[in-house]
């Protein structure tokens, strides 16, 4: 199922904080994006796994910089799909 929603950009100390397993989106380059789920981090690095099957992949940011890339999906219900819907 498709829901509108918005990007909400991680907080900078939140990969701090983050418990392995937990997910996030990142963005797919193709309009869209995907979750990742966390794995842990190692040397100043965090580390993600894809969770879909057609779109596997392990992704490594460094932990400082890993906010800029990494976002919730918050529905958007100023969107004409859930007034029209």
């Amino acid at each position: 199922m498709m829901v509108p929603a918005k990007r909400k950009y991680i907080e900078p100390g939140r990969i701090e904080t983050m418990k392995v397993g937990e997910t996030l989106h990142i963005n797919s380059g193709l309009g869209g994006a995907f979750q990742v789920k966390y794995t842990g981090q190692k040397n100043g690095v965090a580390n993600f796994k894809s969770t879909h099957k057609d779109w596997p992949g392990e992704y490594q940011y460094p932990v400082k910089e890993a906010h800029k890339p990494l976002f919730d999906l918050v529905p958007d219900y100023d969107s004409p799909a859930w007034v029209n819907g």
